[in-house]
């Protein structure tokens, strides 16, 4: 029991330092985030051509094909991955644990600032016909046709596809997971579930949580989180 207490008193204290990391952005970063500003700007022009482009690509043949992320963004996969991870990190390798916790945080951390934007903004999705620029704020989650920005199908998939490509050096390895993410994303727009800018903030959340995630102590080292939950 207090193993856990401590595992998730880590947990509260690395999510507080991500909402806050902004305020410690270096010059450079302020550029990055006004260039991603910049690109997601440039996607709600883009938003209505490119749903005519994937309705147009509309076939069983395609129905096949982009059904492929509708699975992969569901979690089930992800939860496959933490519980392989935990339990290898256990028997064998101890880093792999460190491993665990980092994909569980980024799926935690992006889940709720994912679902946090869905609420403020309540945009409305491709399918309802509303148009890429209706939105009405501040609706509940489960008003499923008004929560479309951004998705949280493609930050699950990013922000376990961005750690798992990782683990071993390989270009098969890591083409599989970044496939399964894109194919994701991809099956999103195809489906008629989300616009672009959508997809592409996803994206763009998961890249910095991911990288902000890695900086972090807790993370360096396997040892560090063993030893920080076992004092």
């Amino acid at each position: 029991m207090n193993r856990t207490k401590k595992t998730l008193a880590l947990y509260f204290s690395d999510i507080k330092h991500f909402l806050m990391s902004p305020t410690n952005w270096s010059e450079k970063e302020y550029l990055h985030f006004l260039g991603f500003l910049t690109v997601m700007a440039l996607c709600f022009f883009i938003d209505e051509p490119v749903r005519r482009f994937f309705l147009s690509l509309r076939s069983p043949q395609a129905d096949m094909i982009f059904s492929v992320g509708n699975f992969y963004g569901k979690g089930y996969i992800q939860l496959l991955c933490i519980f392989v991870l935990f339990y290898l990190g256990t028997k064998h390798k101890g880093q792999l644990i460190n491993i665990a916790h980092l994909l569980l945080e980024s799926i935690i951390f992006s889940g709720f600032v994912t679902n946090l934007l869905k609420v403020t903004f309540g945009r409305w999705r491709p399918f309802t016909d509303h148009g890429n620029l209706h939105f009405t704020p501040f609706v509940y989650l489960w008003k499923t046709g008004q929560v479309s920005f951004p998705s949280a199908d493609v930050s699950l998939a990013f922000s376990c596809s961005l750690i798992m490509a990782e683990l071993y050096d390989n270009k098969l390895w890591k083409a599989l997971w970044y496939i399964l993410a894109i194919m994701t994303a991809l099956g999103r727009l195809y489906h008629d579930k989300h616009w672009t800018s959508d997809v592409v903030m996803s994206t763009f959340l998961c890249f910095y949580l991911v990288k902000w995630l890695k900086t972090q102590p807790l993370f360096l080292s396997y040892k560090n989180f063993s030893s920080a939950i076992n004092k």
